[in-house]
């Protein structure tokens, strides 16, 4: 069992401008839960204990927030690196002391995945064993549609990645959760910034020592990573509210119950009308009349838009964008 991860939470988050001269990206909810609470509600129900998180945009936010979520059996370190962004393999080096030497999962505080984490330590821990992999990679067999990943290839027989290749569409793509071991960042300085793939990864690959596992192409993935892909996870889970995982979704109903939210999936009447798409709002100040379709409210809801169709659009404490 593997019970130590490490949650990657110190970026700048400047493609979810304006939200994040708000919060830091980690801190943003989804549905009334910041994003890194999914990540450690997650990491808490697969066993960790321990987890490690880095910071840097807005460390104060983080390190105030931070306590306040931990599930009671997790303990969490900072890693600080408010002086200097030090990228995604420099932040790990810079952290690499706080573990005990085993293994660790390595996640991202913006990437809501359904991942096995038991099935992806256990099926690493084989691979260690018969070819001494430094790292093993989730990996999903296809992209989402409409936007690019970086192909990653693979040798199926041996559970290995070969190699990869430029922006594709559609292909198997590194899904943000993996499993390192400390030799995996051996030689990597935790004063300067560095960057995973060209650092821990391709040497990894030369190497024949990186290890991938598949995970469910037909569970959540979600990169919030922008305020359209945002309001995408909204939308995603929602859709998915009755399966979602036990760790997940009982915590979002007691979210929802403390705040007096309110979730609405397709077709659920508001005050006499049919929203034609999921909407939410999270139970701030006074209810709205209604909720148009895709409205994902937080805070003061602003005044609709003059559209007679209400646009999909999410806001936050008053700063909103609509996706028409």
């Amino acid at each position: 069992m593997i019970d130590q991860a490490m949650i990657m939470a110190a970026g700048m988050g400047s493609r979810l401008k304006p939200f994040t001269d708000i919060l830091p990206k980690p801190l943003l909810p989804l549905f009334n839960r910041p994003l890194i609470g999914w990540v450690l509600e997650q990491a808490a129900s697969s066993g960790v204990t321990k987890v490690v998180i880095n910071h840097h945009y807005r460390s104060k936010d983080i390190l105030t927030a931070v306590p306040a979520m931990l599930p009671r059996s997790m303990q969490a370190v900072m890693s600080d690196e408010s002086g200097e962004l030090l990228g995604s393999a420099g932040g790990i080096a810079r952290a690499l002391n706080h573990f005990s030497g085993a293994p660790f999962f390595l996640m991202n505080s913006d990437v809501i995945v359904e991942a096995d984490l038991s099935a992806l330590a256990m099926h690493h821990q084989r691979l260690r064993r018969s070819l001494g992999v430094r790292l093993t990679l989730g990996l999903r067999r296809r992209s989402p549609p409409g936007a690019d990943y970086r192909r990653i290839n693979v040798d199926e027989g041996s559970s290995t990645i070969s190699g990869f290749a430029g922006l594709e569409r559609e292909v198997p793509f590194y899904a943000g959760v993996a499993v390192l071991e400390g030799d995996a960042v051996q030689g990597i300085s935790g004063d300067r910034p560095s960057e995973f793939v060209p650092e821990i990864l391709e040497p990894a690959i030369r190497d024949g020592k990186a290890g991938f596992f598949w995970l469910d192409d037909a569970a959540i993935w979600e990169d919030v990573g922008s305020p359209e892909l945002w309001w995408h996870a909204h939308a995603r889970v929602i859709q998915s509210w009755e399966t979602l995982p036990s760790y997940w979704r009982d915590r979002l109903n007691a979210e929802l119950l403390n705040h007096h939210g309110v979730v609405l999936p397709k077709g659920s009447p508001v005050t006499g009308i049919h929203t034609r798409a999921p909407a939410f709002w999270d139970g701030s100040g006074t209810a709205p009349d209604r909720l148009g379709p895709g409205e994902f409210i937080y805070g003061e809801r602003p005044p609709s838009p003059s559209s007679s169709s209400p646009r999909k659009r999410i806001v936050f404490r008053g700063t909103e964008k609509s996706f028409d």
